[in-house]
Order: structure tokens, then sequence, then C-alpha cells
């Protein structure tokens, strides 16, 4: 079902658009904008949509700082662990060689099923 929700969502995002396009790109001529016009909520979507798109500018402006200097500070802690799970991946790497070795001791010829 949330795959079914997604598309939804996805496709109503995309007749709108399409909607939009066809009428020159306004919102107010077109039939999604009329709608909104005839229910009293035209001028609501169009302050929610001026909003949104000055908190989306204030937070790129926010990430365009503040990103660079965490993925600095975040670097050592990165190299960490990929250190770790390269290590963790060797170690499970040489495990596995190991037990395919033990199961064809116990069973001969098991190693060819694998």
């Amino acid at each position: 079902w949330k795959t079914l929700s997604l598309l939804l969502l996805l496709g109503t995002g995309a007749i709108i658009n399409a909607d939009i396009q066809n009428h020159g790109g306004k919102l107010a001529g077109s039939n999604i904008g009329q709608f909104l016009q005839d229910i009293g909520q035209y001028d609501t979507v169009i302050l929610l949509s001026k909003s949104m798109e000055e908190n989306y500018k204030v937070g790129k402006v926010w990430a365009d700082k503040n990103v660079p200097v965490y993925l600095e500070k975040a670097q050592p802690y990165y190299l960490i662990a990929q250190q770790k799970s390269s290590e963790a991946v060797a170690k499970l790497k040489s495990l596995s060689q190991a037990a395919v070795v033990k199961l064809e001791e116990l069973l001969p010829g098991s190693q060819k099923n694998i």
C-alpha cells in the first residue's frame, strides 16, 4: 500500500504540473487554480507556496554554510568507520572460507553444491 500511495502522490503531482504547464505556467489560469479559487483556498496555497520557497532559501544558505564544516569535523570518524568496516569484511570473508572448509570436512562434496 505504501508503494501505491507513493505512485498516487506522484501521479497527482504530475497531473497538476501538466495542468499548470498547459496554461502557460501560471497557477491562476489553470484548472487547479480555478478550483482553488472556487473553494476559497487559492490565497492560502499561494501564501504557503511563498513560505515554503523562503524556508527553502534559508535552509539552502544554512546548508551551504554549515554542511562543509560538519563534514570536515566528521571526516576522522568516517575514516575510522571505513577502516573498521573494511576489517570486518576481511574477517567475515576469512570466517566464511573457514566455515566452507569445515563444512567440506563434515560433509564431503558439499562445497560443489554451494
